[in-house]
């Protein structure tokens, strides 16, 4: 039995669930499930934290151009992406992308803000080849969606396959042809 508070009106408020702190603004609706579900809808501070380990899932409905913001991801387990084909339309293959791929340059660099070496990408550098793959926050700041790197990188390998395919064959025919 699910058990829903309607908090209307409210300027703020802090709704206070064992050890979860959801704090609202305006109008919204918090829905608390027997099992141990917090869901809430309504108009938000555009935030919400929990705040103990007993939390194991967070969802975010897909249209709601939510955007989860760390200083960095750690995960014990796999990072899973929803790929059905039943949820995409005008599926059109990447066709090459070698050419393209190439005028991408890893790099090594400094965070400026932590002092932290890292290893990656320019957003600049994609936005020039793969536009679609990089994002504009609120500050202007650049993001790149790495894994929609992988069907490049998958279409790039389909074709230097194909390339050493082809040397192969030439040199097994200039071998033949020299015997």
């Amino acid at each position: 039995m699910k058990k829903t508070i309607f908090l209307l009106f409210l300027t703020v408020c802090s709704v206070v669930i064992g050890q979860n702190n959801l704090t609202v603004a305006s109008t919204a609706s918090l829905t608390i499930a027997d099992e141990g579900g917090v869901y809430v809808s309504g108009d938000f501070i555009n935030s919400v934290t929990l705040g103990n380990a007993d939390v194991t899932d967070i969802y975010m409905s897909e249209d709601s151009e939510a955007a989860l913001h760390t200083g960095s991801g750690y995960f014990a387990g796999d990072v899973v992406v929803s790929s059905d084909a039943r949820l995409k339309a005008n599926i059109v293959s990447l066709g090459t992308t070698l050419a393209r791929l190439l005028l991408i340059d890893g790099k090594s660099y400094t965070m400026k803000k932590s002092g932290e070496q890292k290893i990656g990408v320019l957003a600049q550098d994609i936005q020039k080849v793969f536009p679609e793959l990089v994002v504009v926050d609120q500050n202007e700041i650049l993001a790149v969606n790495y894994q929609g790197l992988v069907p490049v990188l998958i279409n790039a390998m389909k074709e230097q396959d194909a390339k050493i395919s082809k040397l192969e064959m030439m040199v097994e025919k200039l071998i033949s042809d020299k015997e």
